[in-house]
């Protein structure tokens, strides 16, 4: 099994190297070069990731759009916390329990939670609020791999997290999450999701009650939905 936390440190280090790298090329051939190869290899290590680890790949992509050069330490520095942290449990005569909000979002990153994500948004407001980079992480691939609209508040305190890799992870994984949801609502407004009855009313509304589709597009797909309506009471 890969190690999402050591392939992103290794990332990072090569983000950082870089950043180095463009800034002296900036120095001695000129600024667009440097800038051109330091896309490059950015993009080149995003996409790298992408199969392992999506929202890590999306946040290097980001990190580099928004800090340049300087992505590759900031993120570095953050990734050392969770080290830092477990060092001092291991050398720790008492290992402590973990934390009722720790539970649940393991329950949820296993799997082992899915009927009670309502119940685990406060803990998670908790995580982002006083948890390690580690464990922000965990619940932010939790939230993203079975996102629902319940997990906004903790996106929100996701993304006012005071370390700053949280903030780019949970920014890529906005990103993500609307461009799922919009294109789930083309191929509905389209009929291109091979769906009908009830699966096709769940599908509206899940992609409705998103948060991520605007005003006009949850009324189309309701007319959408009423218009399907007739035609299945009638094949009935």
């Amino acid at each position: 099994m890969i190690d999402l936390l050591m392939l992103r440190r290794i990332a990072f280090v090569g983000l950082t190297l870089a950043g180095a790298f463009a800034l002296f090329g900036a120095w001695y051939s000129g600024l667009w070069p440097a800038v051109a190869v330091y896309a490059c290899v950015a993009f080149a290590l995003a996409l790298a990731m992408f199969p392992f680890d999506r929202s890590g790949g999306l946040s290097i992509a980001i990190a580099a759009l928004t800090l340049g050069p300087f992505a590759g330490p900031v993120m570095l520095l953050a990734a050392r916390g969770p080290a830092l942290h477990l060092g001092d449990i291991n050398a720790a005569e008492d290992v402590p329990q973990p934390t009722t909000a720790q539970r649940i979002y393991g329950e949820i990153a296993q799997g082992r939670r899915p009927s009670n994500r309502a119940s685990a948004v406060p803990a998670l407001d908790q995580v982002f609020a006083s948890g390690s980079l580690c464990h922000q992480q965990t619940a932010l691939d939790a939230m993203a791999r079975q996102y629902t609209p319940q997990f906004g508040p903790a996106l929100d305190c996701a993304l006012a997290s005071e370390i700053p890799a949280v903030r780019v992870q949970t920014a890529a994984i906005l990103a993500h999450l609307r461009d799922s949801f919009t294109a789930r609502a083309r191929a509905l407004l389209a009929d291109e999701t091979g769906l009908s009855g009830s699966a096709l009313a769940a599908e509206i509304s899940a992609v409705s009650a998103s948060g991520f589709i605007d005003a006009a597009t949850i009324t189309e797909l309701a007319r959408h939905r009423q218009g399907h309506g007739p035609a299945q009471a009638g094949a009935a």
